[in-house]
């Protein structure tokens, strides 16, 4: 009876193991496919204004590495090939990626010294935005970006003895010495395109109104201020939609902030405006002397009075609140009822 159970439990695992490796094989992505999702994840990336010479004012406004204009989709060379494999989920980019960088970069060809110096320069700027460039000169930093600089475009003349930090500072200026110039094609935001649209109104003719009515009734210690300016706006004949301080959570801390989203029709053109309030206004009374030394203290004036801050573009925000917020009422109506 013993060897009966021992050999139902290898056949048991003989017969696992190749159930296994004929159903649980991972099929790997074509190129065609790979080429589809990478097309699919830059859908948005369609108006190309023209090459932008990159810079320290302008590098943090890269959002894909597709906007660099030595990069091609379609691979080409050895850096075409590292960029999508970063974007194939089926590749052993985490574990070649070190090996990968240096054999680009010991051919020391333009195309590497270029996408070495862009990525090592965004990923040492600390940029919080998480977008897809982001991520891939990160990985390009942790992965020795930063030593294959040195070592294979600058002969390695910067040691690497020093501190981390300071390593750093001096590869990248020694190859802005070199005068590398990269250009990317801006890809204009959603902001943007709506400020090319809106060109042409006069739209601090329509801000001074709505910010006049605000200043009149910012006085929250009266209970009717608030519902004034929602109800002293509704008569303004160009305003067509107001939201007011809609569900989305806020923080509840003092000094509180109000938003106040107008929409308005000014010549045949429907523009829609945020308005940025704080319910204090806070000031610093002293000296400073730089960032972290100073002699005073922060003072509050106006208590519980809406000070104006800023306002600006807000396409399609009303619609999207109140969809939101008609999601919202119906989850938590959900909740009670169970």
């Amino acid at each position: 009876m013993k060897y009966v159970l021992l050999f139902c439990f290898f056949f048991t695992c003989l017969y696992l193991s190749w159930a296994q490796s004929a159903t649980g094989k991972a099929r790997e992505v074509t190129v065609e496919e790979l080429q589809h999702k990478i097309d699919n994840m830059f859908s948005d990336y369609v108006h190309c204004v023209q090459p932008v010479l990159i810079d320290k004012n302008n590098i943090g406004s890269i959002h894909n590495p597709y906007e660099l204009t030595f990069l091609n989709k379609i691979p080409q060379n050895g850096v075409d090939s590292f960029v999508v494999s970063y974007f194939n989920p089926d590749s052993d980019f985490y574990k070649t990626a070190v090996e990968t960088l240096k054999r680009l970069a010991a051919a020391r060809s333009k195309e590497v010294f270029e996408f070495l110096y862009i990525c090592c320069a965004f990923g040492s700027q600390r940029y919080i935005e998480n977008n897809v460039f982001n991520g891939l000169s990160n990985q390009v930093v942790i992965r020795g970006g930063f030593k294959d600089l040195n070592t294979y475009f600058l002969d390695g003349k910067i040691s690497e003895a020093l501190p981390e930090l300071k390593f750093r500072k001096e590869v990248l200026a020694a190859c802005e010495a070199l005068a590398p110039e990269v250009y990317f094609c801006h890809q204009p935001t959603i902001i943007e395109l709506y400020e090319q649209e809106m060109k042409g109104l006069n739209i601090k003719k329509y801000d001074r109104k709505i910010i006049r009515v605000i200043r009149r009734h910012s006085n929250l210690r009266n209970p009717k201020n608030g519902p004034a300016i929602y109800a002293k706006l509704a008569t303004k004949p160009f305003i067509t939609d107001i939201l007011q301080n809609s569900c989305y959570e806020v923080l509840t801390i003092y000094p509180s902030y109000w938003y106040l989203v107008v929409k308005m029709e000014i010549s045949g053109k429907i523009v829609e405006r945020y308005y940025y309030m704080k319910e204090a206004k806070i000031r610093f009374i002293g000296l400073r002397f730089g960032p972290h030394f100073y002699f005073g203290r922060w003072v509050e004036f106006n208590k519980h009075k809406l000070d104006y801050q800023c306002c600006g573009y807000s396409p399609g925000y009303i619609k999207a609140a109140r969809k939101y917020c008609e999601e919202k009422g119906k989850q938590r109506k959900s909740n009670t009822t169970e």
